[in-house]
């Protein structure tokens, strides 16, 4: 039976040999156990080297907690809003009346749906990487590690349409006002007027249960403000932003402020829209159940060696307490 073999690997050395056949031609090539080990080697390097790669746009795990309590595996979790009503008075001690304190509880449950994203290297590629001794180029694992956090980003944001979930940044319960000047045109004092307005909302419909800490900024307005400073060699509206608003002189909580450029359109009109709240996890957080997860190569006797990853998370934001979120959109 002849057989060829490609280039001069060796198996006394344990290199890759790719064997063909000639009475069952087109027979799929057969891998070797230590080919197998070389490629699951490779496919570890590869993973850390994703992990190391920083993409400045990505800022969905900033935005909000990431819930990695739901199990792997799940297609649900629940969680609950819990209102507790009722006063305290003034009363006889031998008074058989006292006032009951009233909870009420309401149950609400998000999907956790599964997603895969696949890539593959072919059997030359991976004859080359052991003939040469480097590692497998990283550039297919890093693009699918990419648009696996692409998908988390629009969830976080937008939700899903398909699963008539939402995000954080269009929440159909969330409390929406219009602002009373452009940007474009007004002062500093008219723009530091309306964040104050802005940044107190959320302690005024929630009636002081919630004090924002994070401001989401379009980031056309975010350029704008570091632009912008006062008449008397003040700050610029950033930094005055940052260090004294309302909020923070007068309970000392800091804010975090970020620039979104997703937010450039997402109000009325397709203007902007400046999301303000208090990021805890209590009041909304994004699951995560199994995060990025590469699986072994499979078809391995195939010249294409496929990649396989897999990930499972809620399509939209969980968002427990709305009234810890206020919505501004700009004119």
């Amino acid at each position: 039976m002849s057989i060829i073999k490609t280039g001069v690997f060796d198996s006394n050395k344990k290199e890759i040999i790719i064997s063909y056949d000639y009475e069952k031609l087109m027979k799929p090539h057969v891998y070797t156990a230590d080919s197998i080990a070389f490629m699951q080697s490779q496919l570890a390097t590869v993973e850390a080297k994703i992990y190391e790669t920083v993409y400045a746009d990505i800022i969905f795990d900033k935005l909000l907690p990431i819930d990695n309590s739901v199990q792997p595996g799940s297609t649900s979790y629940l969680y609950y809003s819990v209102d507790a009503k009722g006063m305290g008075k003034f009363m006889s001690p031998q008074a058989n009346d006292v006032p009951q304190v009233e909870i009420e509880m309401k149950q609400h449950s998000i999907a956790v749906e599964f997603a895969a994203l696949g890539y593959s290297y072919t059997s030359r590629e991976l004859r080359t990487a052991a003939k040469a001794g480097v590692s497998l180029d990283t550039q297919k694992g890093k693009s699918t590690f990419r648009i696996y956090q692409e998908h988390l980003q629009r969830c976080v944001m937008f939700g899903d349409d398909k699963y008539q979930v939402k995000g954080l940044f269009n929440h159909d319960n969330v409390t929406t006002i219009t602002a009373a000047v452009d940007w474009a045109t007004a002062t500093f004092d008219e723009i530091l007027a309306e964040l104050n307005t802005i940044l107190t909302t959320v302690t005024e419909v929630s009636k002081q249960k919630f004090t924002p800490n994070t401001v989401c900024l379009p980031y056309n307005q975010f350029k704008h403000l570091g632009r912008l400073a006062g008449t008397s060699g003040q700050v610029n509206l950033f930094e005055y932003l940052k260090d004294r608003n309302i909020i923070t002189t007068t309970t000392g909580v800091s804010l975090d402020v970020m620039g979104v450029s997703q937010l450039d359109n997402q109000g009325a009109a397709g203007k902007g829209r400046t999301v303000v709240y208090e990021k805890n996890s209590d009041y909304a957080s994004f699951a995560v159940a199994l995060p990025f997860t590469i699986n072994p190569p499979t078809d391995l006797s195939s010249v294409n060696i496929k990649v396989e990853t897999e990930y499972e998370c809620a399509p939209g934001v969980g968002v427990k307490q709305p009234l810890s979120i206020v919505y501004y959109d700009h004119i």
